[in-house]
C-alpha cells in the first residue's frame, strides 16, 4: 500500500471523527450544559443555534472529504455500502435540518423577539419545529454511530 493511500485513509478517518464527534459533543454535552448554566434561555438558545450551525458546516466539509476519498479504489479500508449509505443519509438529514427547518425556527424566534417568553401559537409552532429539528439531529447521531462502527472494505475490494 502506497504511503499516499495510507495518508489519505488517515485524512478520511480524521474527517469522520471530526464530523461524528462534533455531533456528539454539541448535542450531548455543550447544548445541555448551556441550558443548565445560563439563566437566560434565549441566550442559551442563540449560542446553541450558532453551535449547531457550525457543526452542520463541519459535517458538510467532513462529508465531502469522506465521500471523495471513498471513490479511490486504492484507499485502504474503505467504507462499505452501509457506511456510505449512513454518510449520505447524514448529509441529507443535515441539509433538510439546516436549509428547511432552521429557517422556520429562526423566523419564529424573530416573531417572538421582545416577548419575555414565547407564548401561545408561536410557542406551540416553535416546539413542534424544534422537535422535528431534534429528531433529524438524533437520527444523524444514530447514523453517525453506525458509520463509526460500520465494517470497512479491504483495499481494492
Amino acid at each position: 500500500m502506497a504511503a499516499v493511500d495510507r495518508l489519505l485513509a488517515g485524512v478520511r478517518e480524521i474527517a469522520l471523527v471530526a464530523w461524528v464527534g462534533s455531533l456528539w459533543l454539541a448535542g450531548g454535552v455543550v447544548a445541555p450544559l448551556l441550558f443548565r448554566s445560563l439563566s437566560d434561555r434565549r441566550q442559551a438558545g442563540d449560542i446553541a443555534g450558532a453551535l449547531f450551525e457550525a457543526v452542520t458546516w463541519i459535517g458538510f466539509a467532513a462529508a465531502a472529504v469522506v465521500l471523495a476519498l471513498q471513490g479511490r479504489r486504492s484507499t485502504p479500508r474503505r467504507l462499505g455500502r452501509i457506511g456510505t449509505g449512513c454518510a449520505l443519509a447524514m448529509v441529507a438529514l443535515s441539509a433538510v435540518g439546516h436549509f428547511g427547518v432552521r429557517p422556520v425556527l429562526v423566523d419564529l424566534r424573530m416573531r417572538a423577539a421582545g416577548q419575555p417568553v414565547m407564548a401561545g401559537e408561536l410557542a406551540t409552532r416553535f416546539g413542534r419545529w424544534h422537535a422535528v429539528s431534534g429528531s433529524l439531529y438524533l437520527a444523524s447521531v444514530v447514523l453517525g454511530a453506525a458509520l463509526v462502527v460500520s465494517p470497512r472494505r479491504p483495499e481494492g475490494a
